[in-house]
C-alpha cells in the first residue's frame, strides 16, 4: 500500500466521518491491449495493470444508512438499505447502491439496525 496516499485517504475520512476506517480496499487500473469485453465470454484478452488506482476506505454503522464521499468529485450521498434506491441527482452514487443491493439479494447481511 502506498504509505502516503493510506494517510491522505485516512486523514479524509476522519474529516468526513469522525472516525477511522475499519476496512480498505485497493484496486489497480486497467488497460485491455487486444480483447476488449471478451474474456467474460471465454475469450482471449490481454490485459495490464497501469497506475491510477481507486481505493476505498469504510467503516461499518448502525441504521441501516450507508454514507458515501468520493474524494474525486467532492461529492457525498447517502442512502438508505431498505429499499435500496437508485439515485437521479448523484449518479457517481449508483454504482455502490447497486453492489449493495445485488448482496442483499445474494443473502449477504447488510444489517438494517
Amino acid at each position: 500500500m502506498n504509505n502516503e496516499r493510506w494517510k491522505y485517504i485516512a486523514q479524509i475520512f476522519r474529516n468526513k466521518f469522525g472516525t477511522d476506517p475499519e476496512l480498505w480496499a485497493r484496486s489497480p487500473g486497467r488497460v485491455d491491449l487486444m480483447g476488449s469485453h471478451t474474456d467474460y465470454n471465454l475469450g482471449y484478452v490481454l490485459t495490464v495493470a497501469i497506475n491510477p488506482d481507486t481505493w476505498m476506505a469504510a467503516r461499518p454503522t448502525c441504521g441501516g444508512t450507508v454514507r458515501l464521499y468520493a474524494a474525486n468529485l467532492g461529492a457525498e450521498d447517502c442512502f438508505t438499505l431498505a429499499p435500496i434506491l437508485r439515485s437521479v441527482s448523484k449518479k457517481w452514487s449508483n454504482y455502490v447502491r447497486g453492489v449493495a443491493s445485488v448482496l442483499r439479494e445474494s443473502g449477504f447481511d447488510l444489517p438494517l439496525v
